[in-house]
C-alpha cells in the first residue's frame, strides 16, 4: 500500500486507545512495517520529555494507559465492524510465545506504544 505511516492524535483521555478501529490501525501499521507516531496537544510523543512538566506528565500518563488496552473490550460504533476486525485478527500471532488473536495484538499494540514512551523517557 501507498501509506507512509500512521499518526494517532490522542486527547487527554487517550480515548482512541479504547476504539477497535484505532487499535486495528495500529495493527495494520505494524503489519505493513510503517512508522507509527503518537501525537498529543503539544506535538509528537517521541522526544517530548523534558520540554515541560506538562509533557513529562503526559508521557507517564500514556505509559500508564497502556495497561488498560484490550482489543476484545474495545468499543465500536458498529457491531458488524467489531466482528469483522475480531475475525481479521483471530489468527494473528505476535512475537510473544503462544499468544494468538486479540491477546497477541494487545501485546503488540502495547509494545509499539510503550516503545515511544520509553524512547522518550531515555532521550
Amino acid at each position: 500500500p501507498n501509506c507512509c505511516g500512521t499518526l494517532m492524535n490522542l486527547n487527554h483521555l487517550a480515548s482512541a486507545l479504547d476504539r477497535i478501529w484505532c487499535i486495528y490501525e495500529v495493527y495494520l501499521t505494524h503489519s505493513l512495517k510503517k512508522p507509527f507516531t503518537l501525537n498529543f496537544r503539544t506535538g509528537p510523543l517521541t522526544g517530548a520529555l523534558h520540554q515541560s512538566e506538562e509533557t513529562d506528565a503526559w508521557v507517564f500518563h500514556v505509559f500508564s494507559l497502556l495497561q488498560s488496552i484490550n482489543v476484545a473490550e474495545a468499543q465500536a460504533t458498529s457491531k458488524d465492524d467489531y466482528n469483522k476486525i475480531m475475525k481479521e485478527i483471530e489468527n494473528y500471532q505476535g512475537a510473544a510465545n503462544g499468544q494468538v488473536g486479540a491477546e497477541a495484538l494487545n501485546t503488540t499494540v502495547k509494545a509499539m506504544l510503550a516503545k515511544q514512551a520509553i524512547f522518550t523517557l531515555v532521550s
